[in-house]
C-alpha cells in the first residue's frame, strides 16, 4: 500500500484501517488497536472513529462507515437532549414490561436504552 492514501472501512463491529507500512507507528497510537494479519490491516473498536480520523485526516472513508457515524452522532444528540430534558414529565413511548407502576427515572432509563438499541427512535 506504499504511496496510497489510508482507507478506513467498517466490517461488522470494527473499524479497519488499511495504511502503508510507514504509518504503522501512528496507527499504534490509537487505543484499542489490533493488527489483523489475514486482512493486513489495523482493527479498532467503532468508538475509536474520531481518534483514528484525527490520526489519519486524509484517509478515504467508506460510505457505509460515513452513514454509520452520522447516525451514531445524531442518536448521541437525541440521547443528550433527552437527558437534559429531565425525567420529571416523561411518559413512556411504549409500556414498560413490568407489572408495577415505574418511577419516572426508570421510564427515562427505559426510553434511553430502547433508543440506543434501536427498538424505537421517535422523539417524545
Amino acid at each position: 500500500m506504499t504511496g496510497s492514501r489510508p482507507r478506513l472501512v467498517m466490517e461488522k463491529d470494527k473499524l479497519l484501517l488499511y495504511c502503508s507500512y510507514e504509518d504503522r507507528e501512528r496507527a499504534k497510537l490509537v487505543f484499542g488497536y489490533r493488527w489483523n494479519p489475514r486482512l493486513r490491516c489495523w482493527e479498532y473498536p467503532l468508538g475509536a472513529f474520531d481518534e483514528v480520523r484525527a490520526m489519519f485526516p486524509h484517509a478515504i472513508i467508506d460510505e457505509q462507515l460515513q452513514g454509520y457515524v452520522l447516525n451514531a452522532k445524531e442518536l448521541e444528540r437525541e440521547i443528550t437532549a433527552d437527558k437534559l430534558e429531565g425525567w420529571e414529565h416523561i411518559e413512556p413511548t411504549e409500556p414498560l414490561p413490568i407489572k408495577t407502576k415505574p418511577f419516572k427515572h426508570q421510564v427515562l432509563g427505559y426510553e434511553l436504552a430502547c433508543k440506543l438499541m434501536g427498538i424505537f427512535r421517535e422523539s417524545r
